[in-house]
């Protein structure tokens, strides 16, 4: 096999250190003697010759002209690839994840950021609750959805944050002092919706106690909210936060009371501060440890209060309401004598007529002329009064 694209004389004699002189002379180190019907160049290479101008592959395997020699002047067409290496070893592993985060509850969510991430917080969907009456202003969290079974009403979004600044429908300052030995409590009724934050009582300068537990009660005596005082001194207004507020609905009524073993104070009646959101219905007073029961409506034993914050849009607005039924009867009522009675209704159909005079005994009309798809008339005999009923 001949080298690829021929070796040239000229490429041959560079390689071999050889002038263009030497070999027009035709002169070579070791004058080689030609063979019969060979035509040769007059120089040997290596113990063979070259033939034609070329060299093929296989003379010059082992001689002073190798194909790395040549290569510098005489570059072949490549030969086809070889085979695939082996594969090499397997990369480092990469850097752990952020992984989930802690938490989370049944129904929640982490939500996609603008970060490449997802958002490290636990989220909840709107709920769709349901029950039957308006929802409680404490039921379900924002954004949530409810549907009154009864009426097939749909209220919500919940709204979050609607609330106004703190305010106390006793206030005050009370003078008169009471000997202990007493749980006292004061009752609200609360007409519109909010929240109840905060416990509170006007504190006797004889009180004996530096610490104690103030209740919020249902009129049934269900406790639905406490806070502790602590550092009691003086006569004072004390107030203890709640550790989650209260919710409120619009007319609920509330107690606020506390137990004192020495001295408390009291007025007579109050006016609520805030008429528009709540009323002062009175106290009451009973034994220490229990829910106070004696109401008294002109005194206002203990002065027992809250902190509110009303709300200042509607916590559950309507979303959707189904229409009212459309009137299925109409009642006429003819007050002065006639015998004609002219009747305009709201029915959406063309009703049956029946009537009774003013003693209540049945009338029939001579006519009944529905002239229109809202009125009807009745033609009788004589003047007549009385009501007609439409169905």
């Amino acid at each position: 096999m001949s080298l690829p694209d021929a070796l040239t004389r000229s490429a041959i004699l560079r390689k071999l250190g050889w002038d263009s002189d030497q070999y027009k002379r035709g002169r070579s180190p070791s004058s080689p003697s030609p063979m019969p019907g060979q035509k040769l160049f007059p120089f040997q290479l290596d113990g063979e010759y070259l033939q034609d101008g070329c060299v093929t592959t296989d003379k010059i395997a082992n001689g002073a002209v190798t194909q790395a020699k040549l290569a510098g002047d005489i570059t072949g067409v490549p030969g086809p690839p070889g085979p695939t290496g082996p594969a090499g070893p397997a990369g480092p592993a990469g850097p752990a994840g952020a992984g989930v985060p802690a938490g989370g509850a049944t129904g929640q969510q982490l939500t996609k950021s603008a970060a490449p991430d997802y958002a490290t917080t636990w989220t909840t969907d709107p709920q769709q609750l349901t029950g039957t009456g308006a929802p409680a202003v404490g039921m379900g969290s924002a954004g949530d959805f409810y549907i009154d079974t009864a009426t097939s009403t749909m209220y919500g979004p919940k709204a979050a944050s609607v609330y106004g600044a703190d305010e106390s429908p006793l206030g005050g300052t009370p003078t008169n002092v009471l000997s202990g030995g007493y749980a006292t409590a004061s009752r609200f009724k609360f007409l519109i919706d909010g929240r109840i934050t905060a416990l509170k009582f006007y504190r006797s300068s004889g009180s004996t106690q530096t610490s104690r537990t103030l209740k919020l009660w249902k009129p049934d005596g269900t406790l639905v909210a406490s806070a502790n005082t602590a550092g009691e001194t003086g006569q004072a207004w004390i107030i203890a936060t709640l550790a989650t507020p209260y919710a409120v609905t619009a007319n609920e009524e509330l107690h606020v009371g506390y137990d004192e073993p020495a001295s408390i104070m009291y007025s007579g009646p109050r006016t609520s501060l805030v008429p528009a959101h709540a009323t002062i219905l009175g106290s009451a007073y009973g034994g220490q440890g229990s829910f106070p029961t004696n109401f008294d409506p002109g005194t206002m034993y203990g002065y027992g209060d809250v902190v509110f914050d009303a709300a200042t849009q509607a916590i559950w607005p309507v979303a959707m309401q189904p229409p009212a039924p459309p009137p299925l009867t109409y009642r006429h009522v003819q007050s002065s004598a006639a015998t004609t009675w002219a009747i305009t209704h709201n029915l959406s159909f063309r009703p049956n007529v029946s009537a009774v005079d003013s003693t209540g005994r049945e009338i029939w009309p001579g006519a009944t002329d529905y002239t229109s798809s809202t009125t009807v008339q009745l033609t009788f005999s004589a003047a007549v009064a009385g009501e007609a009923y439409l169905t």
